[in-house]
């Protein structure tokens, strides 16, 4: 990304990058393709950016809104492994 090389975080250059290649990805990556499966099984969610930890920090991350039988929940798919399943 910083060498101005990325492919972007459309769906189908993610795809490609995590599921075709098996390679890594940052947040926006993971959470873009769970996005991406959820709006392809009909599910309504809004995709968030927020800052890390400070609002003075440059860092920023993604998250996944969805709703699920009338109830939102927080989705965190790019956070690594302190997060394991879905916060209401």
């Amino acid at each position: 990304m910083l060498l101005g090389t990325h492919p972007g975080v459309a769906p189908d250059a993610v795809q490609d990058q995590l599921v075709r290649r098996g390679r890594g990805g940052y947040c926006f990556e993971h959470s873009q393709i769970f996005a991406a499966t959820l709006e392809y099984l009909g599910f309504s969610l809004r995709r968030a950016l927020g800052r890390v930890h400070e609002l003075t920090n440059t860092r920023t991350h993604m998250t996944v809104h969805v709703e699920v039988d009338g109830e939102r929940w927080l989705c965190d798919p790019g956070f690594g492994f302190s997060i394991t399943g879905p916060i209401a």
